[in-house]
């Protein structure tokens, strides 16, 4: 959750409607969050995942391996996301990539994850260095994007944060 935290005001300053998701009711204090950025307390972040609209960009920063994968996985099914990131180590992506290729995932389809997500250039692993890193990029994403009017940053907190870009 301390990633996410960091992350979520920093996004929230951006052009973006962030929908940030997580399975603890603790981590969101009602008076601190954004205007743009839409919470939820929700149990199956599978199901959050399984509905995400055409272009979303995903963001995905869980504490647990393999809800990341299964996370991964279901976006990958679905092919509907713009964007699809996972922290984590390069370990941890390799892990994940072979995976995914033994359960008949095509090269093209695991290169849409992006993994380890974050500028490489900023280190550190304290949450706010995480959170830097990781806007950099999205920030780089967001103002590349051709179709950035049309395209949806899903970002699914700690469980997964889910955020997208503002249509106005």
């Amino acid at each position: 959750g301390h990633v996410a935290q960091a992350l979520v005001p920093i996004l929230a300053q951006l052009p973006l409607q962030i929908h940030w998701v997580d399975d603890r009711k603790s981590l969101f204090d009602p008076a601190l969050v954004p205007k743009n950025v839409e919470y939820s307390v929700e149990e199956d972040p599978i199901a959050v995942m399984n509905n995400q609209n055409e272009g979303a960009w995903a963001v995905i920063l869980t504490h647990n391996h393999q809800l990341d994968y299964e996370l991964v996985e279901c976006a990958l099914k679905h092919q509907r996301l713009s964007f699809l990131g996972m922290i984590g180590s390069d370990t941890k992506a390799k892990r994940f990539r072979t995976r995914l290729e033994s359960r008949g995932y095509s090269e093209q389809q695991i290169a849409h994850m992006v993994s380890p997500i974050g500028e490489r250039s900023i280190v550190g692993k304290r949450p706010i260095e995480v959170a830097v890193s990781i806007s950099a990029q999205l920030i780089n994403q967001l103002n590349s994007s051709v179709d950035n009017v049309n395209s949806v940053l899903d970002k699914h907190y700690i469980e997964q944060t889910i955020t997208a870009p503002n249509s106005s």
